[in-house]
């Protein structure tokens, strides 16, 4: 029964990591030297493992992490790890660690990349002494904090170390084989390769339409920037920026609604040529401004004919937003300001 109860862990472990690393968008291969601390060390001796970790962007895992912060980023791994012990070298024990968490990015300058991380999970147990392999806690839970440090040596694959503190959580002392086996906290240090399964160029794209779409502009154009650095040729990037730029215009023309400044929006709005709902409002605004471009045009000829330049101009600009092409404001617009400019040069 131990032994059927055992191989379904390792499937279980297994297949959970398999899983995980899937959904997620690098992976991280290490192996890993591991230290006891404490009480443990006076038992133990310091060993080797493995360690896989599966790191994913919160776009790849969809609402289910929405309410992380920006730069957190959802991580799960598989650690295994052997350690001796110091009595008896062909004795040891074996953990295998199913553990999830969270990880900080935090780029720093020449590409560095600093991950401080925190995880949970569980884990089993396996002891053998002189031929005998016994096992025990077949699940407990365990925390873990630690971080990495991830440097870019090649197209989608990175340099990582990190180390970890591990602590074990025991709800009873687990004896095997008259042993005492509460591994209590061990320290692992490790290094390896992490490897982008999908194109970060494309990652980025895609986030970026996907939070233009949702309307999140300011981390889009967070994320325009970031592209910019590893893709500045793409020739998408200026596209990218001419839509969030115009997005932004068109809440501040609707900003300029709300305050009363009907032909500042308008003003606004015409910039917007990529956008149909703002050429919808434009058009929408035209029509209620277009009462007053009687009102506009004769009042802007009686400052031209009185040498009021600076109201023929303005009022021939406001027609000119209402309905550009306006024969008689084209005509008078350019007249009026020649006329103001020649004042200028006189000093009058």
């Amino acid at each position: 029964m131990n032994l059927y109860i055992r191989n379904l862990v390792y499937i279980f472990f297994a297949f959970s990591a398999i899983w995980g690393i899937r959904a997620q968008s690098s992976i991280t291969l290490s192996p890993i030297f591991s230290v006891p601390v404490g009480e443990s060390a006076t038992d133990f001796n310091a060993g080797i493992g493995a360690e896989i970790i599966g790191s994913s962007n919160k776009d790849t895992l969809g609402a289910f992490t929405n309410w992380l912060p920006e730069s957190i980023s959802p991580i799960a791994g598989f650690t295994f790890f052997s350690n001796s012990l110091k009595a008896r070298n062909t004795s040891g024990l074996s953990i295998f660690q199913l553990w999830t968490g969270v990880h900080w990015r935090l780029p720093v300058q020449g590409f560095l990349e600093i991950l401080p991380r925190i995880g949970f999970g569980g884990f089993y147990g396996r002891f053998s002494m002189a031929g005998r392999d016994d096992s025990f806690s077949i699940i407990n839970p365990f925390a873990q904090v630690g971080i990495s440090f991830r440097v870019p040596v090649a197209n989608r694959i990175s340099l990582e170390a990190n180390q970890v503190f591990n602590i074990h959580f025991v709800g009873q002392p687990s004896t095997v084989s008259q042993m005492n086996l509460s591994m209590g906290i061990h320290y692992a240090l490790g290094g390896g390769f992490s490897a982008q399964l999908d194109d970060p160029v494309a990652g980025l794209k895609n986030s970026i339409l996907s939070n233009y779409k949702n309307k999140n502009y300011t981390k889009a154009s967070r994320e325009i920037d970031a592209l910019e650095r590893i893709a500045p040729d793409d020739l998408m990037i200026d596209k990218f920026r001419s839509l969030i730029y115009q997005q932004q215009n068109l809440i501040n023309a609707r900003e300029q609604i709300e305050a009363g400044r009907e032909y500042r929006a308008l003003s606004i709005l015409n910039t917007i040529d990529s956008i149909e709902e703002a050429q919808k409002e434009a058009q929408e605004l035209r029509a209620k401004l277009s009462s007053q471009i009687e009102y506009l045009l004769k009042s802007g000829i009686a400052a031209y004919q009185k040498a009021d330049y600076d109201v023929c101009i303005q009022n021939m600009e406001k027609i000119l937003l209402i309905e550009p092409g306006h024969e008689t404001a084209t005509i008078y617009l350019p007249r009026a300001v020649n006329r103001r400019n020649a004042l200028k040069k006189l000093g009058k």
